[in-house]
């Protein structure tokens, strides 16, 4: 007798524990408890097998299809942190009730990636087989790939492949996108993830999970999924144009980065300071009408792009040199006696240029910028060196420019950076977290040359304004906030059923009183930021008990910080929990974190660079606290923070309220004050 492996998939005799083909120990238990166990069987003839892949929505199992007799791949609906699974069950567990509804629609979109699927019939798409609903959640059944990713494969290779290999791969995306855009839909997530390269030399575009139907007409309504670098500026607005030229840049940046090893500057920042180079000027070896075609699939204007993966592909295949769009200068707040000053300086410019001078001639109105290749150091505490070092590398692939990382241990840091500030050693950039406004007499005004420099700060950043108004903290530039979060075991205490004024409206349930439970708990650094709830400081508990208490059921409601649910929300841990935000007049406040400042005694060239280095940073502030797992604090950006939500937007819904989670806390961070 023989039995299947549920690793490979292949047939080894009996008698055997272990299988022959992969090492695979029968029995063994699922890689996490909340998989399903290798075995279990979907749909009446799916017998499934190990965990293959997992992310935020879903997880990726090998099976076997007894009907087909064929190795199938099945994707499972299970949003991290929204559900749970009890080990050796199979149904999905809604962590809470007033997520219900909003998980339902999850379930509703996850089958719209089936349906949307199931329209295409062409070989460089992964097939469906499949789609049902199942174990309170939704499956759907695929083509297995046997291969890696285009990501994976760049990475093999050293970051970069050869040009004619790049148009190759390309051209298989291409003929899949044309099939895409020919129903209508747009996949809106083009990147070297989404594009698989199989063993058998087949190349294949995956995961539909962002695409959606499209028209192609100004203002239509779509969620903003983004992957940083390789989504248009189109994608990070809610309500835009967006079309086949938007899988276009993206595809054009897959190629970008496939032929030169550096993964291209990411829209919202080439909205400002567009430095993206021609590939030409990285990788010498990759053709000039190759370099054209890439720089116009990813033009920051769409009309000046590829509108059609027909004209795409007649440009590649033909080696039609696609014209270079020109760059458009962001538009900068006009400062009075520009035009005069600007006349000025060209004059003295060309005179000393006349004469074979040759020396940086810079002022803070950026009308002129001469190449600073001095260095730049960035001092930060030695607990937080992997996580700017990750921004630093970024940004000094994208702009070309060296910044110097220099940890100093955290017991010393203070007391270095102020030995040196204001010396011939003074740092150029350093993060100021505990500086009060007296030390950081030798750094510059940060509203003065950062803020102004930002369009429309308020409308583009939180609470920015506020802070600066207050004229009290002009040397510091906050990047991230937290505010405070009124949480609700709903078995524990009894449903409010309107927005909160004051603590008084809590109250326990019929079980909350039968188990004695308190009332509420506050953590003690959020009792100042929401003292307009009127909270009693006896009920003040420290991070680590509050959490604790909240989740064993000894305290009906918790009213923290955005640090705080999120470490309860990744504990996975079930319990019927809900979000109750303020009515408007109740005025929570927010408390800033994370803050840089720049030396004012440095050169000036120094100091622009300096200014450009800080401005990315709050540009790309969510990237990094995602790519870092500091997901405990919120980015100042508002098109940052969107992405961020993003992923929380189920966690983020009020039972109270109709609107999904993130339009529900972006309210809600309208309606809060700066703390004082």
């Amino acid at each position: 007798m023989k039995k299947r492996c549920f690793n490979c998939m292949k047939e080894y005799e009996e008698q055997y524990e272990v299988c022959p083909h992969c090492g695979y120990v029968d029995g063994s238990p699922p890689a996490e408890a909340y998989h399903l166990a290798p075995g279990e069987i979907l749909n009446h003839k799916y017998i499934v097998g190990t965990a293959i892949d997992s992310g935020g929505f879903g997880i990726i199992y090998r099976a076997w299809d007894a009907q087909m007799e064929q190795v199938v791949a099945i994707k499972e609906y299970f949003p991290n942190g929204v559900v749970s699974r009890v080990p050796g069950q199979n149904d999905v567990i809604v962590y809470s009730g007033k997520n219900r509804e909003v998980f339902r629609k999850g379930v509703d979109r996850f089958l719209v990636e089936a349906r949307n699927m199931a329209e295409f019939s062409q070989p460089d798409i992964v097939a469906l087989y499949d789609y049902f609903e199942e174990n309170n959640t939704a499956y759907i059944v695929m083509e297995y790939l046997d291969g890696v990713s285009f990501k994976e494969y760049l990475k093999e290779r050293g970051g970069q492949i050869p040009s004619e290999e790049v148009v190759d791969i390309t051209l298989h995306v291409l003929a899949a996108l044309e099939e895409i855009h020919s129903h209508h839909i747009i996949h809106r997530d083009i990147s070297p993830d989404n594009v698989f390269l199989c063993s058998n030399h087949r190349v294949k575009v995956i995961d539909f999970g962002a695409a959606r139907f499209s028209s192609g007409e100004e203002s239509s309504n779509f969620s903003t999924i983004v992957k940083p670098g390789y989504a248009p500026a189109e994608q990070y607005r809610t309500k835009s144009r967006q079309g086949p030229f938007t899988d276009l840049y993206a595809l054009g940046a897959c190629m970008y980065q496939a032929a030169t090893g550096e993964k291209p500057q990411e829209s919202l920042a080439r909205a400002m300071h567009d430095d993206l180079r021609p590939p030409k000027e990285l990788n010498p070896e990759v053709p000039e009408y190759l370099s054209d075609i890439i720089m116009k699939a990813m033009a920051m204007d769409e009309d000046e792009r590829f509108q059609s993966s027909e004209e795409f592909m007649k440009a590649l295949k033909g080696h039609q040199i696609a014209k270079t769009p020109a760059k458009k200068k962001p538009k900068k707040k006009r400062k009075k006696g520009n035009s005069v000053l600007k006349m000025a300086v060209a004059v003295v410019l060309t005179l000393l240029l006349c004469a074979g001078a040759f020396w940086g001639i810079t002022n803070h109105t950026r009308l002129v910028k001469m190449g600073y290749s001095g260095k730049i150091e960035f001092y930060v505490p030695e607990s937080k060196k992997d996580y700017y070092g990750e921004v630093v590398n970024d940004y000094s692939i994208d702009y070309d420019k060296e910044i110097s990382i220099v940890p100093v241990a955290d017991e010393k840091y203070k007391e270095t950076v102020l030995e040196k500030l204001g010396t011939k050693e003074s740092p150029a950039i350093f993060v100021s977290d505990d500086f009060s406004q007296k030390e950081l007499a030798d750094a510059e005004d940060m509203e003065k040359y950062v803020v102004d420099a930002i369009e429309d700060p308020e409308e583009n950043f939180y609470y920015l304004n506020q802070y600066y108004k207050k004229k009290q903290d002009e040397k510091r530039m906050p990047l991230s906030f937290n505010v405070p979060l009124i949480l609700e075991n709903r078995n524990l205490g009894k449903a409010v059923k309107k927005a909160i004024n004051d603590s008084s409206e809590f109250a326990l349930s019929a079980k909350g009183k039968k188990a004695q439970t308190e009332l509420y708990q506050v953590k003690d650094s959020v009792v100042d930021l929401s003292s307009g709830l009127h909270i009693d400081t006896k009920n003040s508990v420290n991070s680590k008990k509050g959490i604790r208490k909240f989740k064993n059921g000894e305290a009906a409601y918790y009213i923290t910080d955005w640090a705080d649910y999120h470490k309860i929300i990744e504990s996975k841990k079930y319990m019927d929990l809900d979000i109750l935000y303020p009515d408007k007049s109740t005025k929570m406040k927010v408390d800033f974190s994370e803050y840089i400042s720049i030396s004012s005694k440095i050169n000036v060239q120094a100091r622009m660079e300096a200014e450009d280095f800080v401005m990315y940073m709050a540009l790309n502030q969510s990237k990094y606290l995602m790519k870092e797992e500091r997901e405990d604090r919120l980015p100042l950006n508002k098109e940052a923070l969107k992405r961020f939500s993003e992923t929380w937007t189920i966690n983020l819904a009020s039972s109270l309220e109709k609107d999904d989670g993130r339009v529900q806390f972006e309210n809600y961070l309208d309606t809060c004050v700066l703390d004082n």
